[in-house]
């Protein structure tokens, strides 16, 4: 059984061994949906991908024009990345109070035990009415819930990136938010139904090898009601907050 204790070794190898270089990143993304609506047109604004992964947002990005973005990890070094890279977890940043306009967290803040460490550290290096946005997986998602049946009662092998991990409600993360001086602009979620995106996925895929049509990514959309997107928040295969700092 999990015993929620992370081991920041052993995901930093999990992930070194993922992530060589920048994946190829679909324009149906969802992330990248919220970041292109909560961007600054300023392509001189700087930016920190916070956890980049395979740094395939930091990636675009840069394409796109943008020149001061800074991205952190675990990993020694993200060979092939096209932007600033150092080595730092996001509750302990290299940077100076109040120099970062944008930071974009994704699938990164309950890596942090508690969460609420990294958000107090966003506040710290963002200047006032700077921006954040963070995504997470929840503790109220029947998704959620699938990876802890395969993590912690199945052992899946591929389930070992979240070891240790405990999983927040989204009021939680609302809350740690209002606590670290932010105020909560967007509250969402995406993939919404627990039946309906797996079952597409799995015709897709059957369909794809049989006859090599390739379908779609089901394309994610903002929620402009903010009561469906609070339930959203708490039970989509992902949440998504838009912050500002105070």
């Amino acid at each position: 059984m999990n015993d929620n204790v992370i081991d920041q070794e052993k995901i930093k190898k999990i992930y070194q061994n993922c992530f060589v270089s920048p994946s190829n990143l679909s324009l149906n993304d969802p992330q990248l949906l919220y970041l292109l609506n909560y961007f600054p047109e300023d392509k001189n604004i700087h930016i920190l991908d916070a956890g980049c992964g395979d740094g395939r947002y930091s990636d675009y990005l840069k394409k796109k024009g943008y020149v001061n973005i800074c991205a952190v990890d675990l990993f020694e070094r993200c060979s092939n990345m096209a932007v600033e890279y150092q080595t730092a977890s996001v509750d302990a940043l290299p940077f100076v109070d109040n120099s970062v306009d944008f930071i974009f967290s994704n699938s990164v803040i309950y890596y942090v035990e508690p969460p609420i460490k990294a958000l107090i550290e966003f506040n710290r290096i963002l200047k006032s009415n700077g921006i954040l946005m963070i995504t997470a997986h929840t503790k109220w998602s029947l998704f959620t819930f699938l990876r802890v049946i395969k993590r912690d009662l199945l052992n899946r092998s591929n389930m070992s990136y979240l070891s240790g991990v405990k999983f927040y409600s989204a009021n939680y993360y609302q809350d740690a938010l209002l606590a670290s001086n932010f105020e909560v602009l967007l509250r969402d979620g995406w993939r919404f139904s627990f039946f309906l995106y797996p079952t597409y996925r799995l015709i897709a895929s059957v369909l794809k090898k049989f006859s090599g049509i390739k379908f779609p990514e089901k394309s994610a959309y903002i929620t402009k009601n903010p009561i469906l997107g609070k339930i959203k928040s708490e039970i989509s295969y992902h949440s998504v907050f838009i912050a500002k700092k105070k």
